[in-house]
């Protein structure tokens, strides 16, 4: 001590020694602030004497929330921040819009087909055209009409009712209301028009005075009832009907008055080709048709069904063996229980506590009537 010194600064000594730096770094003890000394790092402290191994890396990227690319690891903005745009992003869509980036749940998809509501087959629910538009050409579109027009799709009212009958200003028919010639036209035909007369004839239209007196009655040689003086025929004929005139016969026909030797005796029996007993052979229904039930027909078989009629190879073999999933000798093959069944008697776990149920994951010991042991854990 020279003396010289008065007043050391604090913490340090006269020379400006500091009376404590454990770490020699010429930073007094009590003068240290720690925190992050490396200059490149995202917290760097200017402050900070000793690091104390806090320093955060730099991560470029975009830090405002509301941009579309954000990144939540980015703590150094960049700059590279992009806008929301809303709208739909489906390039398919009707609607698609190239500068959005977020996709607001607004597409619309295309629907086809012609939207020119001056067309003929405007279609209201598309709402992109597909050249299928057709002119609106009016006419009639009545096929039965007399005046139906093939190029035509929509109907004007100008239809005209056909009116079928003779055209021909020179026929014995001719009807001048007539717009459609039917090939009805008749010739003039002349002879006796007198109904009453023995030459009348139905086919003349026009009378000559050539009648001559009638006599009536059935003039048809293949009649049933052909009479040889008349001349002239009052419908009293009566056709010549062949068939069967046994009363007792299934083909009895009472209009029959011609037997021709088809009787037929009666068939009884099942007359539906659908059933499964159907009768090929019977012509008369008895009630006895049965409906077609499928299933397993063989009595030896497991699946033996007493109300099918009809075979559908679903037979089943007995297995015989033990069907009880918790006995020791249980077969999953087995479809009937023999009895052969080892019941399960008790269960213990590992340290020989009794269990009355046993839980997924654990294993137990089952102990069996007949004496044997087995490991069980259950899933």
């Amino acid at each position: 001590d020279s003396g010289l010194c008065e007043y050391a600064t604090e913490n340090y000594d006269c020379n400006g020694d500091c009376f404590n730096d454990t770490d020699l770094d010429s930073v007094c003890d009590e003068l240290e602030v720690v925190g992050c000394t490396d200059e490149t790092a995202f917290n760097y402290s200017y402050d900070a004497t000793d690091d104390d191994g806090s320093c955060v890396d730099v991560i470029l990227g975009c830090t405002n929330w509301f941009s579309i690319n954000y990144n939540i690891l980015a703590n150094t903005d960049d700059a590279s921040c992009i806008s929301i745009i809303n709208g739909c992003t489906d390039p398919d869509a009707f609607n698609y819009q190239e500068q959005a980036n977020t996709d607001n749940g607004s597409c619309i998809d295309v629907i086809l087909g012609c939207i020119n509501v001056f067309a003929f087959n405007y279609n209201v629910a598309a709402n992109t055209d597909d050249g299928s538009c057709i002119a609106i050409i009016n006419g009639c579109i009545d096929e039965l009409a007399f005046n139906f027009d093939s190029l035509a799709n929509t109907d004007d009212e100008s239809c005209i009712a056909v009116v079928n009958g003779c055209t021909d200003v020179t026929a014995f028919n001719y009807d001048e209301l007539v717009n459609t010639d039917d090939g009805s036209c008749e010739e003039f035909i002349y002879g006796c028009t007198d109904v009453t007369a023995f030459n009348y004839d139905e086919l003349i239209n026009t009378e000559d005075g050539s009648c001559i007196a009638t006599v009536y009655g059935c003039i048809d040689e293949t009649a049933f009832n052909f009479d040889s003086l008349a001349n002239t025929d009052n419908d009293s004929c009566i056709t010549v009907v062949n068939g069967c005139t046994d009363v007792t016969a299934f083909n009895y026909d009472e209009l029959v008055n011609t037997d021709d030797g088809s009787c037929e005796e009666f068939i009884y029996g099942c007359t539906n080709p659908g059933a499964f007993n159907y009768d090929v052979l019977a012509n008369t229904d008895d009630g006895s048709c049965k409906v077609f039930i499928y299933g397993c027909i063989d009595l030896e078989a497991f699946n033996y069904d007493d109300l099918a009629n009809t075979d559908d190879g679903s037979c089943v073999e007995f297995v015989y063996g033990c069907t009880d999933a918790e006995a020791l000798n249980y077969d999953a093959l087995a479809n009937t229980d023999d009895e052969s069944c080892n019941a399960l008697a008790r269960m213990f776990d590992i340290f020989g506590n009794e269990k009355m149920i046993h839980r997924n994951g654990v294993l137990l010991f089952y102990i069996y009537d007949n004496g044997k042991v087995k490991k069980i854990i259950k899933m």
